[in-house]
């Protein structure tokens, strides 16, 4: 059955539809993974935004939810850029760290004053420690509030800082602020647990955030970038710096470095693999890459509504076999692999990105895909 027509045989857009007032809505789904960044009037995370479209004319209605899906989808992808940013995972390491050193600092003048007051006004000073820990409790408890407000009042301080770190004027209202608040406060909860393990004398525990866990794990890949450059996530390396034309002498034209065909390899790769920057590239993740290939259908085989799923989906729904198409040759899937490596050789080769990319992700050529090429 396709979409549901109007008396008109018009049939309605992608998640239009129509009120008991005969006035057409877009009933937009939000993907899980971002619903935190599209919250309601009362801060909770949504799971569909509705919006009216102000007409009960079925083609002015789909002209305007088209725009609003734009609108949309543009805001998703902007929500999940912030969310994998190399850039946000380094603030939130220094902001871990910053807040650490402040609380380490403050423990230092504390002990100084407590061994002075404990001879002067011993009850004071114990006072003041049972102040400070209900004081962190309360920081805690609103840092893991339910409501958004209440954490934009602790953490917005760190989220405002992380944009006019970037030359940007905060905008409480828009998905990528909420993106950033949530992992801030993500951070701030665990730093005030490491606050309580460090004022009893126990060791810094692991931090619970996934980004920020990331962002320290990263640390030490992101060592053997030899530039700037090399810091670089994928994408934008190779929309910024290997897609443009070259100028140096003897190489290849554009054409000739089949551009749109690796623009698909690297938008594969960011969405099966993550938006690795460049110098942290392992062998490890080709042959990942490579497993998930061997069982990803083949693109012309998919639908558009599949395609827009994006990669990562439409992978978990090849292996609940929600799609049943037939799996990617291995010859296209070493393709892939070929022109990940022509793309990443070609900054290791004249711009310096790392010192290990010669070892480490130059092994495309002598990966051969075994798995079978059919699924029934």
């Amino acid at each position: 059955m396709g979409r549901k027509r109007d008396a008109g045989n018009e049939r309605l857009g992608e998640y239009v539809q129509r009120r008991s007032s005969g006035i057409l809505e877009l009933r937009f789904p939000i993907p899980a993974d971002v619903r935190h960044a599209f919250r309601d009037a009362k801060g909770r995370p949504r799971t569909v935004v509705i919006k009216s479209l102000g007409t009960s004319d079925t083609k002015i209605a789909n002209a305007q939810a088209e725009a609003l899906k734009t609108h949309l989808r543009d805001e998703v992808r902007r929500a999940r850029e912030v969310q994998s940013s190399g850039s946000l995972g380094d603030y939130l390491r220094w902001l871990y760290d910053y807040d650490l050193k402040a609380f380490r600092r403050e423990l230092d003048y504390s002990a100084k004053e407590r061994v002075r007051e404990g001879f002067v006004a011993p009850r004071r000073a114990e006072q003041k420690q049972a102040m400070a820990n209900a004081t962190r409790l309360a920081h805690g408890a609103a840092l893991t509030s339910a409501s958004f407000e209440e954490r934009r009042a602790v953490a917005g301080w760190a989220a405002d800082e992380y944009f006019r770190s970037k030359g940007h004027e905060p905008d409480p209202t828009s998905p990528e602020y909420a993106v950033v608040l949530e992992e801030c406060a993500n951070v701030l909860v665990d730093s005030v647990l490491a606050k309580a393990e460090i004022a009893v004398g126990r060791p810094e525990p692991t931090p619970l955030s996934a980004s920020l866990a990331t962002a320290i794990a990263q640390a030490g890949d992101l060592s053997g970038a030899m530039s700037e450059q090399g810091r670089l996530p994928l994408s934008t390396y190779f929309e910024t710096i290997y897609a443009p034309e070259e100028t140096r002498a003897g190489s290849p034209l554009k054409g000739e470095r089949n551009i749109p065909g690796k623009r698909h390899t690297v938008r594969l790769f960011k969405e099966l693999m993550g938006d690795k920057p460049v110098c942290a590239i392992k062998k490890g993740h080709l042959y990942d890459f490579l497993a998930k290939l061997s069982d990803y259908p083949e693109s012309r085989l998919l639908t558009g509504p599949q395609k827009k799923l994006g990669a990562a989906r439409v992978l978990e729904k090849v292996k609940a076999e929600e799609i049943t198409l037939r799996a990617m040759h291995p010859k296209t899937a070493n393709k892939h692999l070929s022109n990940l490596s022509a793309s990443v050789s070609a900054g290791r080769a004249f711009i310096g990105l790392s010192r290990t990319l010669s070892s480490t992700t130059l092994v495309a050529h002598s990966v051969v895909a075994k798995r079978t090429s059919k699924r029934t």
